[in-house]
């Protein structure tokens, strides 16, 4: 009984771990994308003098 319980709340660690992981690795990917079409967008090649 004690060891399915320790089961249960282990593969739910695993789990919650595992989408903490995968949030911290898709939300900085987000602004970092932005930024860069940002960069893009100033470009000094669409803005020549």
């Amino acid at each position: 009984m004690i060891a399915v319980a320790v089961a249960v709340v282990a593969a739910v660690f695993v789990l919650l771990l595992s989408t903490v992981i995968g949030i911290w690795a898709v939300w900085p990917a987000i602004p970092a994308a932005l930024v860069l079409a940002v960069i893009l967008g100033r470009s000094p090649r669409r803005h020549p003098r």
